[in-house]
């Protein structure tokens, strides 16, 4: 019954996500209830620490007075006007599919000082003032959206700040004066107006510096002048209840063919709810994807030799004296030397992601050469079919490591400059080369990483990576500030 249900679940999810004529996404990143609910206290850090000392546009504006059959007004203007004060109560930030995400600041509370002027037909005055406001909201909705070319797109859809009071003290001066101006529900709803100066920051903040931070995140990126892995959108973000989804191609095409077409496409991911605050779910086919592009550029190429060997071990290997007893032809036409050996891919590598392990099936090219007088000279040539099984770790940079747990495969001579090799001499030969030269050169290679995308800034903690059929899963929490400055509030209207 159980399995029933999560499987009942998994196809509900994964039809209210998808979409006619959308590409299957090579990378998902979902940002999960514990994530936003961070992202939340981020932004309120951030008001607490940037709003106070901030200035205020002036308000200018008349007030209209009747006493009995006389009428006149009372010109003021307010100036100087700066928040001393800004604390934040309490924050939430929801997720819906109607609203996309919705962010609020609860029970804030405020004081505003500044000068305020005021000339009247018998009085002229000048005092400074104090205003407190109390049991402020902030409720502020945004969407995440992607643009043509499937970057992000993040827009402020509605914003408004309700004041649960307002009080306003003037100071010395013609205090009884004042007192006229402060008993107007008029200045009063001004003041409470001029809060919404705050929202308009806050659309300011979420359509320009919000947007600024998204272009951090890469949307196609040029690898060593070889392959460019494309992360666009390839349809709009998803959000329910629980979180928010982005969808991205996740697909390598070479540089000198850009625009190269695959016959084959990404699996659908299955629903999966983490505890953790941001998760990515990466497809086989990306590595796929990764095989054809670096084949076609004629890159996957790897030469052994006792310069770039990464140990003293696999130096000590890359000398004809560990062969004399394997290959002693070898050993004898050039005792005692350095070689190399060439390795050359002659398929695309194939990628297959299991429940705990990943598979790499291999068709490579090995040029084995000696080095003599100061050059290389060509002594035998094989062929070997690959089968690599390797698992994966995850750092704190996001950089996704290869950990090799097994290889085995076969080997064929395909040419000869030593003399005859026989099938004896390629048996032992395999054991070396396999079982020790070339698992070292593979751990080599996937200990350099893959790095997976994120805005700049982010600092990933507590990561994990676990294998699925067809995708690795990564799940992370994280850390991240806010470092843009706030320098002023943003309001709709100077005069009010």
């Amino acid at each position: 019954m159980r399995l029933i249900l999560a499987s009942l679940i998994a196809v509900i999810f994964f039809l209210s996500v998808s979409c006619i004529n959308c590409i299957p996404p090579g990378l998902q990143i979902a940002l999960s209830e514990k994530g936003l609910n961070y992202l939340a206290q981020v932004t309120s850090e951030y008001f607490n620490h940037n709003v106070t000392g901030l200035k205020l546009d002036d308000i200018d504006g008349s007030v209209p007075i009747t006493k009995g059959f006389i009428h006149y007004k009372i010109d003021y203007s307010f100036y100087d006007i700066s928040i001393t004060l800004f604390t934040v109560g309490s924050t939430s930030m929801t997720s819906s599919r109607n609203k996309g995400v919705v962010f609020q600041l609860n029970n804030i509370n405020a004081v505003i000082q500044g000068q305020v002027h005021i000339d009247g037909h018998f009085c002229r005055a000048t005092t400074t003032v104090t205003i407190r406001l109390t049991d402020v909201k902030l409720e502020a909705s945004a969407s995440l959206g992607s643009t043509s070319d499937g970057r992000f797109n993040l827009s402020c859809t509605s914003c408004t700040a309700t004041v649960g009071s307002v009080s306003v003290d003037f100071h010395g001066g013609s205090s009884w004066f004042f007192k006229v101006l402060n008993h107007i529900k008029h200045f009063a709803n001004k003041i409470e107006d001029k809060i919404q100066v705050i929202c308009k920051s806050l659309e300011k903040l979420i359509d320009d510096e919000g947007n600024e931070k998204l272009k951090s995140f890469p949307i196609k990126k040029e690898i060593n002048h070889e392959a460019i892995i494309d992360y666009s959108q390839t349809r709009p973000p998803y959000y329910d209840s629980k979180g928010m989804a982005s969808f991205h191609k996740g697909e390598f095409t070479p540089v000198s063919n850009p625009s190269l077409k695959y016959n084959f496409t990404a699996k659908p991911f299955p629903f999966i709810r983490t505890k953790k605050m941001v998760s990515f779910w990466l497809s086989e086919y990306v590595g796929n994807t990764a095989g054809i592009t670096y084949q076609m550029e004629k890159t996957l190429k790897y030469l052994l030799s006792p310069e770039t060997a990464d140990n003293a071990m696999l130096r000590a290997f890359l000398n004809t004296r560990i062969l004399r007893n394997i290959l002693p032809q070898f050993y004898k036409k050039y005792p005692d030397m350095n070689y190399t050996i060439m390795v050359t891919s002659t398929k695309a590598p194939h990628v297959g992601i299991f429940d705990q392990i990943s598979c790499l099936d291999v068709n490579v090219m090995m040029n084995f050469s000696a080095l003599t007088n100061n050059r290389s000279v060509p002594a035998f040539t094989t062929e070997a079919v690959l089968n690599v099984n390797t698992t994966a770790k995850i750092d704190a940079n996001l950089i996704l490591k290869v950990v090799l747990k097994s290889m085995n495969g076969n080997l064929q001579l395909k040419s000869t400059e030593i003399g005859p090799i026989s099938s004896i001499d390629l048996k032992r030969l395999k054991v070396y080369f396999i079982d020790i030269v070339l698992k070292g050169a593979i751990s080599s290679i996937g200990r350099m990483g893959f790095q997976l995308p994120a805005i700049s800034g982010v600092q990933f903690v507590n990561s994990s990576v676990s294998l699925h059929n067809g995708f690795l899963f990564i799940e992370s929490d994280a850390i991240y500030k806010l470092s843009i400055k706030m320098t002023k509030l943003y309001s709709v209207d100077k005069k009010m």
